[in-house]
Protein backbone atom coordinates (compact mmCIF):
# COMPACT_ATOMS: atom_id res chain seq x y z
CA UNK A 1 0.00 0.00 0.00
CA UNK A 2 1.15 3.52 -0.79
CA UNK A 3 1.15 6.26 1.81
CA UNK A 4 -0.25 9.64 0.92
CA UNK A 5 -0.28 12.86 2.95
CA UNK A 6 -3.16 15.20 2.22
CA UNK A 7 -3.91 18.75 3.35
CA UNK A 8 -7.52 19.78 3.89
CA UNK A 9 -8.59 23.41 4.03
CA UNK A 10 -11.85 25.37 4.14
CA UNK A 11 -13.04 28.86 5.07
CA UNK A 12 -16.62 29.04 3.77
CA UNK A 13 -19.83 27.54 5.14
CA UNK A 14 -19.05 25.39 8.18
CA UNK A 15 -15.33 24.67 7.69
CA UNK A 16 -15.02 22.13 10.50
CA UNK A 17 -17.98 20.17 9.17
CA UNK A 18 -16.59 20.34 5.63
CA UNK A 19 -13.30 18.87 6.81
CA UNK A 20 -15.13 16.08 8.60
CA UNK A 21 -17.07 15.26 5.43
CA UNK A 22 -13.92 15.33 3.33
CA UNK A 23 -12.12 13.04 5.77
CA UNK A 24 -14.97 10.52 5.68
CA UNK A 25 -15.12 10.57 1.86
CA UNK A 26 -11.35 10.21 1.49
CA UNK A 27 -11.33 7.29 3.90
CA UNK A 28 -14.13 5.66 1.91
CA UNK A 29 -12.89 6.33 -1.63
CA UNK A 30 -9.12 6.69 -1.41
CA UNK A 31 -8.10 4.29 1.34
CA UNK A 32 -7.94 3.76 5.10
CA UNK A 33 -7.08 6.70 7.31
CA UNK A 34 -3.88 6.07 9.27
CA UNK A 35 -3.46 9.36 11.11
CA UNK A 36 -5.06 12.79 11.37
CA UNK A 37 -3.68 16.00 12.82
CA UNK A 38 -5.63 18.38 14.99
CA UNK A 39 -7.42 21.29 13.32
CA UNK A 40 -5.50 24.54 12.82
CA UNK A 41 -6.76 28.07 12.28
CA UNK A 42 -4.78 30.23 9.90
CA UNK A 43 -4.91 33.58 8.22
CA UNK A 44 -5.51 33.34 4.49
CA UNK A 45 -2.37 32.84 2.42
CA UNK A 46 -1.94 34.66 -0.90
CA UNK A 47 -5.23 36.59 -0.83
CA UNK A 48 -5.61 38.13 2.60
CA UNK A 49 -9.07 39.74 2.51
CA UNK A 50 -11.08 36.60 3.30
CA UNK A 51 -12.23 34.52 6.29
CA UNK A 52 -9.93 32.50 8.54
CA UNK A 53 -9.05 29.05 7.19
CA UNK A 54 -9.34 25.76 9.04
CA UNK A 55 -6.69 23.20 8.01
CA UNK A 56 -5.85 19.59 8.78
CA UNK A 57 -3.33 17.04 7.50
CA UNK A 58 -4.26 13.39 6.95
CA UNK A 59 -2.17 10.30 6.31
CA UNK A 60 -3.91 7.57 4.33
CA UNK A 61 -2.96 4.27 2.76
CA UNK A 62 -4.01 3.80 -0.84
CA UNK A 63 -3.71 1.35 -3.72
CA UNK A 64 -4.22 4.11 -6.28
CA UNK A 65 -1.60 5.83 -8.43
CA UNK A 66 -0.84 9.54 -7.88
CA UNK A 67 -2.96 10.55 -10.89
CA UNK A 68 -5.84 8.40 -9.68
CA UNK A 69 -5.52 9.96 -6.22
CA UNK A 70 -5.68 13.42 -7.77
CA UNK A 71 -8.85 12.50 -9.68
CA UNK A 72 -10.46 11.13 -6.51
CA UNK A 73 -9.54 14.25 -4.52
CA UNK A 74 -10.95 16.55 -7.19
CA UNK A 75 -14.15 14.48 -7.42
CA UNK A 76 -14.60 14.81 -3.64
CA UNK A 77 -14.01 18.57 -3.87
CA UNK A 78 -16.73 18.78 -6.50
CA UNK A 79 -19.07 16.61 -4.43
CA UNK A 80 -18.63 18.97 -1.49
CA UNK A 81 -19.38 22.03 -3.61
CA UNK A 82 -15.92 23.32 -4.50
CA UNK A 83 -16.04 25.96 -7.26
CA UNK A 84 -12.64 26.92 -8.66
CA UNK A 85 -12.55 30.68 -9.13
CA UNK A 86 -9.79 32.89 -7.72
CA UNK A 87 -6.39 31.30 -7.06
CA UNK A 88 -5.84 31.08 -3.28
CA UNK A 89 -9.34 32.48 -2.79
CA UNK A 90 -12.05 31.46 -0.34
CA UNK A 91 -13.45 27.99 -0.82
CA UNK A 92 -15.78 25.41 0.69
CA UNK A 93 -13.08 22.75 0.58
CA UNK A 94 -9.56 22.35 -0.69
CA UNK A 95 -7.83 18.96 -0.89
CA UNK A 96 -4.12 19.01 -1.74
CA UNK A 97 -1.73 16.08 -2.10
CA UNK A 98 1.43 16.88 -0.12
CA UNK A 99 3.47 13.68 -0.37
CA UNK A 100 3.03 10.32 -2.09
CA UNK A 101 5.48 7.82 -0.61
CA UNK A 102 8.83 9.50 -1.27
CA UNK A 103 8.16 10.11 -4.94
CA UNK A 104 9.00 13.24 -6.89
CA UNK A 105 6.44 13.89 -9.62
CA UNK A 106 6.45 16.80 -12.07
CA UNK A 107 3.50 16.75 -14.45
CA UNK A 108 1.37 19.55 -15.93
CA UNK A 109 -1.51 18.93 -13.53
CA UNK A 110 0.30 17.33 -10.59
CA UNK A 111 3.43 18.27 -8.67
CA UNK A 112 4.51 16.09 -5.71
CA UNK A 113 5.78 17.04 -3.18
CA UNK A 114 3.40 19.98 -3.15
CA UNK A 115 5.50 22.97 -4.31
CA UNK A 116 4.51 25.25 -1.41
CA UNK A 117 4.99 22.91 1.57
CA UNK A 118 8.16 24.64 2.73
CA UNK A 119 6.59 28.11 2.48
CA UNK A 120 3.38 27.59 4.49
CA UNK A 121 3.12 27.32 8.25
CA UNK A 122 -0.52 26.21 7.95
CA UNK A 123 0.76 23.13 6.11
CA UNK A 124 3.91 22.49 8.12
CA UNK A 125 2.44 22.78 11.62
CA UNK A 126 -0.13 19.96 11.21
CA UNK A 127 2.43 17.98 9.19
CA UNK A 128 4.95 18.19 12.02
CA UNK A 129 2.27 17.03 14.46
CA UNK A 130 1.87 13.68 12.69
CA UNK A 131 5.11 13.33 10.67
CA UNK A 132 7.85 15.47 12.22
CA UNK A 133 10.74 13.31 10.98
CA UNK A 134 9.37 12.56 7.50
CA UNK A 135 11.96 13.68 4.93
CA UNK A 136 10.95 15.95 2.08
CA UNK A 137 12.14 13.83 -0.89
CA UNK A 138 13.43 16.84 -2.83
CA UNK A 139 15.09 18.89 -0.07
CA UNK A 140 16.05 15.93 2.16
CA UNK A 141 14.96 17.93 5.20
CA UNK A 142 12.43 16.76 7.76
CA UNK A 143 9.10 18.52 8.12
CA UNK A 144 10.32 19.73 11.50
CA UNK A 145 13.41 21.28 9.89
CA UNK A 146 11.28 22.85 7.17
CA UNK A 147 9.09 24.46 9.81
CA UNK A 148 12.12 25.84 11.65
CA UNK A 149 13.36 27.35 8.38
CA UNK A 150 9.95 28.66 7.28
CA UNK A 151 9.69 32.47 7.05
CA UNK A 152 5.89 32.58 6.76
CA UNK A 153 4.66 35.35 9.11
CA UNK A 154 0.95 34.54 9.00
CA UNK A 155 -0.63 33.52 12.28
CA UNK A 156 -1.40 29.79 12.58
CA UNK A 157 -2.69 28.26 15.79
CA UNK A 158 -3.91 24.87 16.90
CA UNK A 159 -7.62 25.04 17.59
CA UNK A 160 -8.68 24.73 21.19
CA UNK A 161 -10.40 21.44 21.88
CA UNK A 162 -12.71 20.64 24.71
CA UNK A 163 -11.01 19.38 27.84
CA UNK A 164 -12.62 16.85 30.11
CA UNK A 165 -12.07 15.54 33.60
CA UNK A 166 -12.56 11.86 32.77
CA UNK A 167 -12.09 11.13 29.06
CA UNK A 168 -9.28 12.23 26.74
CA UNK A 169 -10.11 13.42 23.22
CA UNK A 170 -6.50 12.86 22.17
CA UNK A 171 -6.59 9.20 23.20
CA UNK A 172 -10.06 8.75 21.70
CA UNK A 173 -8.75 10.21 18.45
CA UNK A 174 -5.68 7.97 18.52
CA UNK A 175 -7.75 4.87 19.30
CA UNK A 176 -9.81 5.42 16.16
CA UNK A 177 -6.89 6.72 14.05
CA UNK A 178 -8.55 10.11 13.73
CA UNK A 179 -11.48 8.68 11.79
CA UNK A 180 -14.48 10.85 12.71
CA UNK A 181 -17.00 8.21 11.64
CA UNK A 182 -15.37 5.51 13.78
CA UNK A 183 -15.18 7.93 16.72
CA UNK A 184 -18.90 8.65 16.41
CA UNK A 185 -19.73 4.94 16.22
CA UNK A 186 -17.60 4.21 19.28
CA UNK A 187 -19.21 7.01 21.32
CA UNK A 188 -22.70 5.88 20.32
CA UNK A 189 -21.85 2.33 21.39
CA UNK A 190 -20.54 3.54 24.75
CA UNK A 191 -23.63 5.67 25.36
CA UNK A 192 -25.89 2.70 24.70
CA UNK A 193 -23.93 -0.14 26.31
CA UNK A 194 -21.91 1.31 29.20
CA UNK A 195 -24.92 2.14 31.43
CA UNK A 196 -26.23 -1.41 30.89
CA UNK A 197 -22.88 -2.90 31.96
CA UNK A 198 -22.69 -0.57 34.95
CA UNK A 199 -26.20 -1.48 36.12
CA UNK A 200 -25.37 -5.18 35.82
CA UNK A 201 -22.36 -4.55 38.04
CA UNK A 202 -24.51 -2.63 40.51
CA UNK A 203 -27.01 -5.52 40.69
CA UNK A 204 -24.20 -8.02 41.25
CA UNK A 205 -22.98 -5.94 44.18
CA UNK A 206 -26.52 -5.63 45.52
CA UNK A 207 -26.93 -9.43 45.49
CA UNK A 208 -23.40 -10.06 46.75
CA UNK A 209 -22.43 -12.17 43.73
CA UNK A 210 -18.65 -11.73 43.77
CA UNK A 211 -18.09 -13.97 40.76
CA UNK A 212 -20.33 -11.72 38.68
CA UNK A 213 -18.78 -8.60 40.22
CA UNK A 214 -15.36 -9.80 39.11
CA UNK A 215 -16.61 -10.69 35.62
CA UNK A 216 -18.40 -7.35 35.11
CA UNK A 217 -15.49 -5.27 36.42
CA UNK A 218 -13.13 -7.28 34.21
CA UNK A 219 -15.43 -6.66 31.23
CA UNK A 220 -15.79 -2.90 31.77
CA UNK A 221 -12.14 -2.23 32.66
CA UNK A 222 -10.50 -2.43 29.19
CA UNK A 223 -13.25 -0.36 27.54
CA UNK A 224 -12.06 2.65 29.54
CA UNK A 225 -8.72 2.53 27.73
CA UNK A 226 -10.10 3.53 24.33
CA UNK A 227 -11.56 6.79 25.64
CA UNK A 228 -8.63 7.71 27.86
CA UNK A 229 -10.48 7.19 31.17
CA UNK A 230 -7.36 5.89 32.89
CA UNK A 231 -8.49 6.60 36.45
CA UNK A 232 -11.74 4.71 35.90
CA UNK A 233 -9.83 1.84 34.33
CA UNK A 234 -7.67 1.67 37.46
CA UNK A 235 -10.75 1.78 39.70
CA UNK A 236 -12.42 -1.10 37.87
CA UNK A 237 -9.17 -3.06 38.21
CA UNK A 238 -9.28 -2.47 41.98
CA UNK A 239 -12.91 -3.58 42.06
CA UNK A 240 -12.06 -6.75 40.15
CA UNK A 241 -9.18 -7.47 42.53
CA UNK A 242 -11.36 -6.97 45.62
CA UNK A 243 -13.95 -9.41 44.30
CA UNK A 244 -11.28 -11.92 43.28
CA UNK A 245 -9.70 -11.77 46.74
CA UNK A 246 -13.11 -12.21 48.40
CA UNK A 247 -12.89 -8.85 50.17
CA UNK A 248 -15.79 -7.82 52.44
CA UNK A 249 -18.83 -6.73 50.45
CA UNK A 250 -18.91 -3.43 52.35
CA UNK A 251 -15.45 -2.59 51.00
CA UNK A 252 -16.56 -3.43 47.46
CA UNK A 253 -19.69 -1.29 47.84
CA UNK A 254 -17.64 1.63 49.16
CA UNK A 255 -15.37 1.56 46.11
CA UNK A 256 -18.34 1.22 43.75
CA UNK A 257 -19.95 4.28 45.34
CA UNK A 258 -16.71 6.19 44.79
CA UNK A 259 -16.63 5.13 41.14
CA UNK A 260 -20.25 6.06 40.38
CA UNK A 261 -19.87 9.90 40.21
CA UNK A 262 -16.88 9.59 37.86
CA UNK A 263 -18.75 7.09 35.69
CA UNK A 264 -21.76 9.42 35.46
CA UNK A 265 -19.49 12.35 34.55
CA UNK A 266 -17.86 10.20 31.88
CA UNK A 267 -21.28 9.56 30.35
CA UNK A 268 -22.06 13.29 30.37
CA UNK A 269 -18.78 14.04 28.61
CA UNK A 270 -19.42 11.40 25.95
CA UNK A 271 -22.93 12.71 25.33
CA UNK A 272 -21.60 16.25 24.95
CA UNK A 273 -19.55 15.23 21.92
CA UNK A 274 -21.92 12.65 20.43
Amino acid sequence: MNKIYILLGANLGNPTQQLQKAQALLSDKLGPLLHASALYESEAWGVEDQPIFINQVLLLATEYSPQQCLAICQAIENELGRVRKEKWGARLIDIDILYYNSEIIQEPDLVIPHPYIQERKFTLMPLVEIAATYLHPKFQLSNEQLLLNCTDKLVVKKMNTMTFQIISLDILNQSMMGNSELIKQLIDMYIQQSPVDFETLREAIHTGDKVLIRERAHHIKPTMQYIGAQNLQDDFQKLETLAKEDAPLAEIEELFNQIQPSFELMMQELKSIA
